[in-house]
């Protein structure tokens, strides 16, 4: 079983991804019985207060509670767009 997770860039949602991923969910390793989807809304916005490594160090704590509730993974796929990858690499690099 591999972990996706998605994040959106600022002011995003993952619904307005849902194509995107629709399209990916069709990809083999993807499918339901094969990927878990970890979709993370963080909402941060251009005026949101805290900074990056706050948004960090919630998503590293979301992947992590999820590796622990599935009893870990055998891969992790990060997907981003725009400061979503941004946020996605943060909590990489926390969790590294």
């Amino acid at each position: 079983m591999r972990l996706v997770v998605v994040v959106p860039g600022l002011h995003g949602h993952t619904k307005r991804m849902r194509l995107l991923l629709e399209r990916l969910r069709e990809e083999p390793g993807f499918g339901p019985d094969e990927a878990h989807w970890l979709l993370n809304n963080h909402e941060s916005r251009i005026w949101s207060t805290g900074t990056l490594e706050q948004v960090g160090r919630r998503l590293n704590a979301v992947i992590a509670a999820e590796w622990i509730r599935h009893r870990g993974f055998d891969d992790v796929v990060l997907i981003g767009h725009s400061m979503g990858g941004v946020i996605l690499r943060q909590a990489y690099l926390l969790g590294a």
